[in-house]
């Protein structure tokens, strides 16, 4: 973490970029493989309606999450990959500003 904070800005879009695509897909993923695990499709209004709903939905924000994590490795490698192409698509930007 400490190579992309000292990045700076292109460090920082890098994070985010990566951040950004890894949820778009994750949160999708997770969704689909729901349905194909219980062969219901999760509805979020009737979980909240009574106190097992809200348990439910708990345990499996939990477990989604403590899944999530396991790829933190994967998502910092990505964007170790990506700042010092950021950082030159950065520059790139800057110069041609300049003339």
């Amino acid at each position: 973490m400490q190579s992309i904070r000292s990045a700076g800005l292109a460090g920082g879009i890098s994070y985010f970029l990566v951040e950004l695509s890894f949820f778009a897909i994750a949160l999708p993923v997770g969704y689909i493989a729901y349905h194909a695990s219980t062969g219901i499709w999760l509805d979020l209004t009737q979980l909240l309606t009574d106190s097992e709903g809200k348990a439910q939905l708990l345990a499996l924000l939990v477990a989604y999450i403590v899944l999530l994590k396991t790829f933190f490795p994967v998502r910092l490698g990505a964007t170790l990959i990506l700042t010092p192409h950021m950082q030159v698509l950065m520059r790139l930007l800057v110069n041609n500003s300049k003339k």
